[in-house]
Order: structure tokens, then C-alpha cells, then sequence
């Protein structure tokens, strides 16, 4: 300690500091400040006030620098999309697209009306240069042409709209039926009814009216509006307007009445479901032999003049059990495909029609994929089919699904807006077009009566 006080007494800053006075540079800090080296003195400098302020203020620094640092680094990468989930495969092995054939517009049940009026959203005050999608009330405020119109010249551009009416190019049949055929069947097709009391009051007339020639009747499922509670009444209506129904009739599992309840309330409307519309055609006397899916005995088939029909709980809405939702689908395709092994190539039918409630879409690739696989493979395309379903709330018909070429998609508008569908079947007399062997009539010269 003396030497450190004769140090402290003689030199009074770092520059007159003896450069062999034996003493480091930190020890000529503290004594040029008039604190000592000992380690009881280092103590108290590491607690200064001062000093834990000049390191806070270091660390939080050096911190600050650290976080945005990550964050650029994880914008970047979500910009490059790398932290991106994963999506479901949509492609199988021969490398076709499924994307391609599911629309992203795909209900499971009709849109339910808000007690409350949309909102209109104020104008931004600057004009858009994109034409309106909705008509204007007002007249255009140019009377006059701005230039005097053409006579007798015509136009080299062609226009928009055609001059004369042409058919769509969906619109079937290729080949007129032969109604003396023995083997044309024919059947009607309801789905997605009755969602409100307008179809109530609807659906039971064109029971009576709409269904000349029919030889049985297929509900495709969607008994009642969804996200109900699926009260037991809801299933007792519809039951009682099919039973009106002069011909046996099939009913399809639909989602609304079971896998899209109010939750809590899903098992209750399956068991309200078996209930009413389990072998629901031994309503009527009938000569169909009807077999049922063992352990999913809504699943059935049966052959008509030589046309094997197949229906299939097949449905949309949530996914609530993804263990019981993937199983239903590969049994149903399993099940499926050893039908229809049973009973084409062995002569005992000509062609197959399978009737399901959903529009496919990627919650459905267990089923669609393989089955796709097995009639370009297997199959080869031989037998017309024809997959029937409901669902959409809008016609469609689809040639080539799947780009198969004798795979024939009809949606079924459902509700009561049109008629009651008819299908003709007849693909013993046509195998080798899909066209031919499955057309529909949608009785469109009723909606004029």
C-alpha cells in the first residue's frame, strides 16, 4: 500500500506514468480516479452505478441487434416460402393433377341468410377504371353515338356473342336411346331438399307429378339445411314425403344429417339417420337384390338390367375424426372395387353407376386416387361409368372426368328449382361410350307449366 500511495501522490495521470512503474493499465485507471487495486476495491468498481449502466446499455444494444437480425433472417425466408406447411398430395403416381378437378368453391350445405344487413362500404372517392359488375339505374349520360355508325360494311372483328344459338358442349345424348331396349332403365334423382319451407311445400308435388317411367327413386343425401341440431323431427318430414313416392327409394348419406350436426350432436343424428333411412327401399315391394357393405351397411349395391348401381357414404362438411374419415373411404373404395370386379368382367353387368352425396375434393384423395388408378389401369377404361352426386347446388356434367375417357360426372342441382332429375342407363347396348350408355333428362319443358 505504500508504494501504491506514492504512486497515487507523484503521478497524477496516465501519461506521467512510469511505463515500468509495475503497475497494468487498469491499475493507472483506478489510481488516477483514487481507487485502489485490492480486490475488495475491484469489487466495489464492478458495482458502480455508472459501470452497470455503460453495460446494460451494451448488452441491450448488442440484444436489439441480435433481434432484427432474425427478423429480416425469417422474413426472407417466409418470402421464399420455406416455412410454408406442407400440402396434401394432389397428384398420384402416374403424375395426374387433382387440383385440376377440385373447384375451391365447394358447399356442403346452402348458404344460411344473416338476420343483419350487409354493410355498404363508403366510396374512396377516387373513380376505378374497371367497369361495375352491377348495372347502373341511371342512364348513361351520352345520347349520341360519338361516331356515325356503319351501314353496310361488315365488321372484321368477330364478336363476342354469336349470331345463331349453339348447343353447350356438355349437353347430352351423342346417340338418341332405343326405349324398346330391355335393358334401359331409368330413374329419378332428387338431393339437397328440403332446405326450407318453400321445398317442404315443394317437394311433394313433383313426387306426384315429376317421376313418369321411373323405376325407383335416389335421395343423394343433404335431408335438411345444415349445422342444425338435427332434430328428430327434420328427419321425420323428409321420411314421410319419400314415402308418397310410388317406386322403392334409395337413400344416400348426406353430410348434413350426421357429420355436419351442431357438435355434440353428431352420433345423435347418425343414429336418427339408421333410424329412418336404413334399407329404406323395403318401404315397397321390390325384386332388387340390394347387398350392404359389411360394417357400413349405408354403403349398398344392387343390379338392374344389366347396370351395376353402387351407393357410397361418401360426404363433405368437417372433418371431425380424420381416423374414421380416411377408414370409410379406403373400405368404400376397397368394397367398391371388388364389386365391381365380381360383376363386369364376369358378364353379370355392363356398366356401373355410383351414387354419392360430396363434389370430390382433397378430403376425399383415399378414394378418388386409387379408384382413379384402377379404371386406367386395370379397368382400362372397358365399362362406362358414371359417378352421380349432389352436393355442388348447381348442374354440372363432365365429360371425360378424371381424364378418363369412359368416366362421366353428373352433379344433380338438387332443391326444387328444377325438375326432378331423370337418368337413362342402358350400357349393355352402348359399352363403349359413356355418353351413350348414361343420359339425362332434366324435364326443363316442366318449368314452363
Amino acid at each position: 500500500m505504500y508504494f501504491q500511495d506514492w504512486i497515487k501522490q507523484n503521478y497524477t495521470s496516465d501519461e506521467s506514468l512510469p511505463s515500468d512503474a509495475g503497475v497494468d493499465a487498469h491499475s493507472r485507471v483506478m489510481l488516477r480516479d483514487g481507487r485502489s487495486t485490492s480486490s475488495e476495491s475491484t469489487s466495489d468498481y464492478s458495482n458502480d452505478p455508472v459501470e452497470k449502466k455503460r453495460r446494460f446499455v451494451l448488452y441491450a444494444g448488442c440484444f436489439g441487434i441480435v433481434v432484427v437480425g432474425v427478423a429480416i433472417a425469417v422474413s426472407i425466408l417466409l418470402a421464399a416460402g420455406v416455412f410454408e406447411k406442407e400440402s396434401s398430395p394432389v397428384q398420384d403416381q402416374a403424375g395426374f393433377d387433382f387440383s385440376d378437378m377440385f373447384g375451391s368453391n365447394m358447399p356442403s350445405m346452402m348458404p344460411v341468410g344473416t338476420l343483419q344487413p350487409t354493410m355498404t362500404p363508403f366510396p374512396t372517392g377516387e373513380p376505378s377504371n374497371m367497369p361495375s359488375d352491377v348495372p347502373s339505374e341511371a342512364p348513361s349520360s351520352t345520347f349520341q353515338p360519338s361516331i356515325s355508325p356503319t351501314v353496310g360494311v361488315p365488321s372484321s372483328s368477330p364478336t363476342w356473342v354469336p349470331t345463331m344459338a349453339i348447343e353447350p358442349i356438355s349437353r347430352p345424348p351423342v346417340v338418341p336411346m332405343d326405349l324398346a331396349s330391355e335393358t334401359l332403365m331409368t330413374f329419378c334423382v332428387i338431393a339437397d331438399v328440403p332446405y326450407n319451407q318453400v321445398e317442404t311445400e315443394a317437394l311433394p308435388g313433383q313426387i306426384a307429378t315429376q317421376m313418369d317411367g321411373c323405376e325407383f327413386m335416389v335421395h343423394l343425401g343433404d335431408l335438411f339445411n345444415g349445422d342444425t341440431f338435427c332434430d328428430e323431427e327434420d328427419y321425420q318430414i323428409i321420411r314421410d314425403m319419400m314415402l308418397e313416392s310410388k317406386v322403392p327409394t334409395f337413400v344416400v348419406v348426406g353430410d348434413n344429417e350426421w357429420n355436419d350436426c351442431q357438435r355434440g350432436f353428431i352420433e345423435i343424428g347418425w343414429e336418427r339417420w339408421v333410424n329412418n333411412f336404413m334399407h329404406f327401399e323395403n318401404n315397397w315391394a321390390h325384386n332388387f337384390t340390394v347387398v350392404r357393405q359389411p360394417g357400413y351397411q349405408e354403403n349398398f349395391y344392387f343390379i338392374h338390367k344389366r347396370t351395376l348401381i353402387i351407393g357410397l357414404n361418401v360426404v363433405g362438411g368437417r372433418v371431425h375424426n380424420s381416423t374414421e374419415w380416411t377408414q370409410r373411404l379406403r373400405t368404400g373404395y376397397e368394397w367398391t372395387r371388388s364389386i365391381i370386379d365380381l360383376n363386369l368382367p364376369t358378364g353379370n353387368a355392363d356398366g356401373v353407376i355410383i351414387l354419392s352425396h360430396a363434389n370430390p375434393s382433397a378430403d376425399h384423395l383415399e378414394l378418388v386416387v386409387p379408384f382413379r388408378n384402377y379404371m386406367a389401369n386395370e379397368l382400362e377404361n372397358k365399362y362406362p361409368i358414371l359417378y352421380l352426386h349432389g352436393d355442388g347446388h348447381s348442374y354440372i356434367y363432365t365429360p371425360h372426368y378424371m381424364r378418363q375417357s369412359n368416366l362421366l360426372r353428373i352433379q344433380h342441382e338438387g332443391g326444387t328449382n328444377e325438375p326432378i332429375l331423370k337418368i337413362m342407363a342402358d350400357p349393355a347396348r352402348y359399352p363403349g361410350s359413356v355418353y351413350d350408355a348414361f343420359q339425362v333428362d332434366r324435364q326443363l319443358e316442366l318449368m314452363d307449366k
